[in-house]
C-alpha cells in the first residue's frame, strides 16, 4: 500500500519510511483502520532550483473500530520537503509540526 510514497522518495526517506511503515500497517489491519486525506490548502515555504518546502493543510477522515460507525475529521498540518533529482520531485522528509 506504500509504493506510491517509496516511488516518490528520495533513497534516505525511503529508507526511515519502511522503518515506521510496518508497524503502521499492523495498527492498521488490526483496528481496520482507514483514512482519507483532503489537501485544503498548501503554502510554499521555501524554494530554490533543487529543493522546495511545503506546508500542506489536509483534512483526514478517518474510521476504525474504536470509533465506528462515526467517522472523525482530523485535521493535519505537514511540512513536506521535496528535491529535485533526475527532473523528478521526490520527497526528501515529512513532518508534523508542533
Amino acid at each position: 500500500p506504500w509504493a506510491l510514497v517509496e516511488a516518490n522518495s528520495t533513497p534516505a526517506f525511503r529508507k526511515d519510511f519502511a522503518k515506521t511503515s510496518g508497524d503502521l500497517t499492523k495498527l492498521l489491519h488490526q483496528y481496520n483502520a482507514t483514512a482519507v486525506g483532503h489537501v485544503l490548502n498548501a503554502g510554499l515555504q521555501n524554494l530554490t532550483g533543487s529543493k522546495a518546502v511545503v506546508l500542506l493543510f489536509i483534512d483526514q477522515d478517518v474510521t476504525n473500530t474504536v470509533q465506528r460507525p462515526n467517522k472523525t475529521v482530523q485535521p493535519l498540518r505537514v511540512l513536506i520537503t521535496l528535491v529535485r533529482q533526475n527532473g523528478k520531485w521526490l520527497i526528501d522528509n515529512l513532518r508534523v509540526p508542533a
